[in-house]
């Protein structure tokens, strides 16, 4: 697209804005008038999160993102072959960081600050952006020359069917469930994405890279944040730049632990294992140091199924680095001071060996969801209901996946889950073995999220869901040695 068309998509966007139907004089409605000539007057005033619920609004934000999108993409297209090959997995892996900045002020959020950190905006327009790349690229020419095993194919179309089918008819919360189900959508096509465009634009390796990266950089903002806030009266639970809780910080760090963990299994030079075991080393350290138990019995599934599947996890090298940035990550975070109880090595072991509730409530909490699970088994109640139909305090997941999708999409989406997961399984292992150097990093971190999200969120909130599509489409992208081949 040339960039002389530019002007004629932002008086486009003016024209669709103004015919769509507000209620006169709600925020959405001011909102349509100033946008986007005067955006920074419409962030300054401010957006309830409610407004989420406004279809017209939502219809607003695909207006700007789309003229964004081709923005975008007109600047990619004029890059060359090797500023290209990295500017995507930049995008992507930086995207947690970009947010984090924009919220930086924790004590005076202002509500469109919070509407960005709750649906980690960064994180969908990577998605999104990522998506529109490979569209461009042709992703669904490509698509057309798959053969993929018919099983799958009608899993998948099932489980969609089914998705949508509870979000519009069965779903308490209609609006709710049409949201968290679209993103469902696009995390799928993300990875479809990140599937095709492997090999092509940028190698696994330049995304996983790219990710760890990012989280190096999160990591040092977050310590420069923390030593900043450390005498200010905030409320470290809650009101986090980036993250709306704080234990979602380990949730973050577990797949790059998982990605660090495959680089020191598959790397042969010392400096490549050095800088991996550093890393999951701070991975380790912002887990505790936030104190998240979760994430040291993930990545400790994580290295046993690792060690079953590929023989390049059972060089010492990788499992006793990773063993090693534990005991290294526990040392550092023993010696530093914590702004609150619920924080700190001590309060995770604590939590751990001294509560008589190991868990946490988990088990009260499972008993609603599996009450609410007998009332409607088949179909479930569609994504992101728990609140109206398991009400458990402020959680809306109920920290089990298994659980998560019997809740949302009943026996039947489980059966579709679970026929899909086989037949990626029959794809990952043999790669594996064949090429640990491309597949085992992304498969020990998708290891990893599946392994917390039995005892956390960590496959139901927007960036965990978007590094697990990411990993899954650098499994399924095969061997493409160059970009551009494919």
């Amino acid at each position: 697209m040339r960039r002389g068309k530019l002007p004629s998509q932002w008086c486009r966007l003016r024209y669709e804005m103004r015919v769509v139907r507000f209620p006169e004089g709600t925020e959405v409605q001011q909102l349509a008038q100033v946008a986007p000539t005067r955006g920074r007057q419409a962030y300054s005033h401010g957006l309830r999160p409610a407004l989420f619920h406004n279809a017209s609004f939502l219809t607003v934000l695909l207006l700007i993102g789309r003229v964004a999108t081709t923005r975008c993409l007109v600047i990619v297209g004029n890059m060359g072959g090797m500023v290209q090959r990295f500017f995507i997995p930049a995008v992507i892996g930086f995207a947690p960081l970009i947010l984090f900045l924009l919220n930086w002020d924790a004590e005076s959020m202002s509500p469109m600050a919070r509407l960005l950190r709750e649906f980690t905006v960064t994180v969908i327009a990577a998605e999104l952006f990522t998506i529109a790349v490979a569209l461009r690229e042709g992703m669904l020419a490509a698509w057309k020359s798959l053969r993929p095993p018919r099983p799958a194919l009608i899993a998948l179309a099932a489980l969609l069917a089914i998705a949508i089918a509870t979000a519009a008819f069965v779903a308490p919360a209609p609006y709710a469930a049409a949201i968290r189900t679209g993103f469902w959508v696009m995390h799928l096509l993300f990875g479809f994405a990140v599937a095709f465009l492997c090999g092509r634009s940028f190698r696994s390796s330049d995304l996983v890279g790219a990710y760890l990266t990012g989280f190096v950089a999160f990591a040092v903002a977050f310590v420069v944040f923390a030593v900043g806030a450390m005498q200010r009266p905030i409320d470290w639970t809650w009101d986090l730049p980036s993250f709306s809780h704080i234990r979602h910080l380990g949730i973050y760090a577990t797949p790059m632990i998982g990605f660090s963990i495959g680089i020191m299994a598959t790397s042969r030079r010392r400096s490549a294992w050095a800088g991996a075991f550093l890393i999951a080393a701070c991975g380790f350290a912002l887990a505790l140091w936030t104190g998240s138990r979760g994430p040291v019995a993930a990545i400790a599934g994580t290295v046993i199924v690792g060690l079953l599947l590929s023989p390049a996890m059972r060089r010492p090298g990788a499992w006793a680095g990773a063993a090693l940035s534990l005991a290294v990550a526990y040392l550092v975070v023993a010696l530093l001071p914590v702004p609150a109880d619920n924080m700190g090595a001590l309060r995770t072991i604590a939590a751990t060996t001294e509560s008589g509730d190991m868990l946490t409530g988990r088990m009260t909490l499972w008993g609603l969801v599996v009450d609410a699970i007998r009332h409607q088994p088949l179909f479930g109640y569609g994504e992101g209901q728990m609140k109206a139909v398991a009400e458990f305090g402020r959680m809306a997941q109920p920290h089990n996946l298994v659980l998560q999708i019997l809740l949302a999409w009943g026996i039947a989406g489980m059966l579709c889950a679970l026929v899909l997961a086989f037949y990626f399984l029959r794809l990952a292992v043999p790669a594996v073995r064949d090429d640990p150097a491309r597949v085992l990093p992304p498969l020990l971190a998708m290891t990893a999220l599946l392994g917390l999200s039995m005892l956390d969120a960590a496959l139901y909130h927007i960036l965990p869901l978007s590094i697990f599509a990411a990993c899954a489409g650098m499994i399924a992208a095969g061997r493409r040695d160059e970009p551009g081949r494919g």
